[in-house]
């Protein structure tokens, strides 16, 4: 189903601070925003999360983007305003794309498949 977003802007309206998280056995440490956005008088908020393997980087990267508090992009899904997202993701192509792709490697595969039985039925019969 595609689904029609619309662009706004959001506004910073809290963090979480610097969190300190262990992936994949390395720790890393990951600064958290919430971006407010306003729909029809509502306010929905989104996260925003990144994280670093320097915990002094990752604190002054939090800071200057709460200090800078620049209003970011943010596109909402039209039919459900909660759902949104810091990139455009209108089409639905780059999934249905990849199927396409897949049926289509099957189908060759297929054709060779049966081109080859085809073939080793022929060489018998010749004998």
């Amino acid at each position: 189903m595609l689904t029609h977003r619309i662009e706004t802007t959001a506004v910073v309206s809290g963090n979480r601070g610097v969190e300190e998280r262990t992936v994949k056995g390395t720790v890393e440490y990951y600064y958290s925003i919430d971006y407010a956005y306003t729909i029809n008088g509502r306010e929905y908020k989104i996260p925003f999360e990144h994280g670093s393997s320097d915990k002094a980087f990752a604190e002054r990267i939090l800071h200057e983007k709460l200090n800078d508090s620049i209003p970011l992009r943010v596109w909402y899904d039209e039919s459900n305003p909660s759902k949104a997202s810091f990139e455009k993701t209108d089409s639905e192509w780059p999934p249905l794309a990849g199927m396409l792709v897949m049926m289509v490697m099957c189908a060759i595969y297929l054709g060779w498949l049966l081109l080859k039985i085809y073939e080793v039925k022929f060489l018998n019969k010749s004998r």
